[in-house]
């Protein structure tokens, strides 16, 4: 199965300021990778989870990096980052094949 890069994009970028998650976003256009984002990081976690759900009936690739923002409401990185980890440790098919994404955990601080 041949999977478009656009319809699933292998980073995820989580910030909550909408200026940042564009600029970001923007720069990688420039480097012809397409991005998802989040404006949070409960949010980011329930994309994951999502993403997890279609890699094991293998709809989508799972991906590759996530770009979170340090500090943010709901949920900020450091903790959405173990939640993630979680679930892919949780998922067989991602700890198997190593698939769990890189984070990168920024702030402007």
């Amino acid at each position: 199965m041949t999977l478009k890069p656009d319809k699933y994009p292998l980073v995820l970028v989580v910030d909550d300021d909408q200026m940042n998650i564009e600029v970001i976003s923007m720069m990688l256009e420039g480097q012809q990778v397409s991005s998802v984002s989040a404006i949070n990081g409960r949010i980011a976690v329930e994309m994951v989870d999502a993403r997890i759900k279609l890699v094991e009936n293998e709809e989508a690739p799972m991906f590759k990096i996530i770009l979170m923002d340090y500090s943010m409401p709901e949920m900020d990185g450091p903790t959405a980052a173990v939640e993630i980890r979680k679930l892919c440790a949780s998922s067989r098919m991602i700890s198997d094949q190593g698939l769990s994404p890189y984070i990168c955990c920024c702030s402007a601080y």
